[in-house]
């Protein structure tokens, strides 16, 4: 953790400013082993591996820590040599790089930062977090940086001075909280006035389809333990996604394909993305754990997500389908007045 990072950071409980309690070990003018420390409650937060860790464990996310290191360079533009993070990144947001140069940025969720890698690229000052260990996958990937600053925080309970950030990314997250309207609603408080917000989740997704076969699984699957889980997946994927290319080729399963693939869930990418037969392989694993394995999933409509932007006061709001689902973008009002929402107390910040 850098030193001048403490400026942007209250703790979450109290709201007051944290300072350094001690350094254990620093390298390159960071802290890579040591604590903050709120006074007046003398609470202390452990800075491991460069990182302040406002959480205890990643509870009901450990699936994603799990997989983004496993994983971690999977989806990353740098090293599968694709733009495929860059273009779904700017087509969401709607932002430019030259708009991103010198913001401020909070990144809702990094996992093992495919993202952040992009708006480091466009000159941003990125404060990035993840409820989960994914965050050490992002740090190897993108740091040392000296416009990046990763935390394992809680959504529900952030350590963030408000009306701090000039923008706020939200890719991937809200589907898999406890309570997704709170989480985005407590959002807003970081935003500063006249910042921008940009966000996709899940919609509803009507069976049969290969994106809705998960719906048929979870209830037993996300009660696997996540290793057997994982073990499974990686054995049968690679197995049935030469069956699943050819259902459009046999003569007599290919009218029956879309009801075959809304069974057996494999996240295929062939012809959407131009990706190599391993990296196929690759994302399909990933992917089709990434549905199966969390403990919490939410699906929603174009109206309600759109509820959430004009609950919030946002302005020019754009709510639409999106390759994730739904994606949403607007600006935070000039008065900062925006409604807070409660949180829902499912977990709590260390």
């Amino acid at each position: 953790m850098r030193y001048e990072v403490l400026d942007s950071l209250v703790h979450p409980a109290t709201g007051l400013s944290l300072k350094v309690g001690k350094v254990d070990v620093e390298a390159d003018g960071e802290i890579k082993e040591g604590t903050l420390v709120e006074s007046s409650t003398n609470a202390v937060i452990p800075i491991r591996n460069f990182i302040p860790r406002f959480v205890e464990s990643d509870s009901y996310n450990a699936c994603f820590g799990m997989e983004w290191n496993l994983f971690r360079r999977t989806q990353f533009d740098r090293f599968n040599g694709t733009t495929i993070s860059a273009k779904r990144f700017y087509a969401v947001t709607g932002w430019s790089p030259d708009e991103l140069r010198g913001q401020r940025i909070l990144e809702v969720g990094c996992g093992a930062g495919r993202f952040t890698q992009v708006m480091l690229d466009a000159g941003a000052e990125v404060w990035s977090f993840d409820y989960s260990s994914a965050v050490d996958a992002c740090r190897a990937n993108n740091g040392p940086h000296p416009k990046l600053n990763i935390f394992q925080a809680d959504i529900y309970s952030l350590p963030f001075k408000a009306d701090y950030f000039d923008k706020i990314l939200c890719f991937g997250v809200l589907q898999y909280v406890p309570d997704p309207k709170p989480a985005f609603m407590g959002l807003m408080k970081f935003l500063r006035p006249e910042g921008k917000f940009a966000m996709d989740t899940y919609r509803i997704d009507k069976w049969p389809s290969r994106w809705a076969s998960r719906q048929l699984w979870r209830p037993i699957t996300k009660r696997i333990p996540q290793a057997v889980l994982f073990h499974m997946v990686k054995w049968y994927v690679p197995r049935w996604l030469p069956v699943d290319n050819g259902l459009d080729e046999a003569r007599f399963f290919w009218r029956f394909a879309k009801y075959i693939r809304g069974i057996v869930p494999c996240f295929n990418y062939k012809g959407i993305h131009p990706l190599t037969e391993d990296q196929l392989r690759e994302w399909a694993i990933l992917d089709t754990f990434n549905v199966l394995a969390p403990q919490y999933e939410h699906t929603h409509s174009l109206d309600e997500v759109r509820s959430w932007f004009e609950e919030a006061r946002l302005s020019e709001i754009q709510v639409e389908w999106g390759g994730n689902g739904i994606k949403g973008c607007g600006r935070k009002s000039a008065s900062s007045n925006t409604p807070r929402s409660k949180r829902p107390g499912l977990h709590s910040a260390a």
